[in-house]
């Protein structure tokens, strides 16, 4: 909420009708959720960008043991029973 005021100015509103403060209040918090996004997105690119760089430097050094690949068994969910959802009346 203090996001909201200091940096998108929600509480900056000086109309007189409730209409006007509800637009205003959805823009501002449009404005919010799509700076929320780009910070997020631009997060997520650093972390894959250091990834990156991290498997780059231990694919250059050589390993002195290799790792055996097992595969893990998953178990299928059952199936769900099939229910008849007509009602019976009579």
């Amino acid at each position: 909420m203090r996001t909201l005021k200091e940096e998108l100015g929600l509480d900056h509103f000086e109309g007189r009708s409730w209409q006007g403060l509800h637009r205003h209040a959805l823009m501002t918090m449009l404005a919010f959720a799509f700076l929320q996004y780009r910070r997020l997105k631009k997060v997520r690119r650093e972390k894959k960008n250091q990834r990156t760089t991290a498997s780059t430097k231990l694919a250059g050094c050589a390993s002195r043991h290799r790792r055996a690949h097992r595969s893990i068994p998953t178990s299928a969910m059952p199936a769900l029973p099939e229910v008849d959802l007509r009602e019976d009346t009579a």
